[in-house]
């Protein structure tokens, strides 16, 4: 059994790469084996959807915002890429 451990890419400022750095993070792990998920917790500019090409309609799909609403649990909101990296967008 693997270890489970959170990684964080946080910072205020916009346009630093956190994005693009949370999805290769996540791509890699998921490489190597590990079950992996990466949540998008911007709520206002959320983009996760757009810069992995995922096939769901963020206005219509169950995302993180419903989650953090009550409307919907976790498990919902998570969608597989191919690359078998799970994502939570915000939405």
């Amino acid at each position: 059994m693997k270890d489970r451990f959170t990684c964080a890419v946080a910072g205020a400022k916009g346009g630093v790469g956190k994005t693009t750095t949370s999805i290769n993070l996540g791509a890699s792990l998921a490489a190597a084996g590990y079950a992996t998920v990466t949540v998008e917790l911007d709520l206002a500019m959320a983009n996760l959807v757009e810069f992995l090409d995922i096939d769901i309609d963020v206005t219509e799909a169950t995302t993180l915002h419903d989650v953090l609403a009550g409307k919907s649990d976790v498990e919902a909101a998570t969608y597989e890429t191919d690359s078998g990296l799970s994502v939570v967008p915000s939405g």
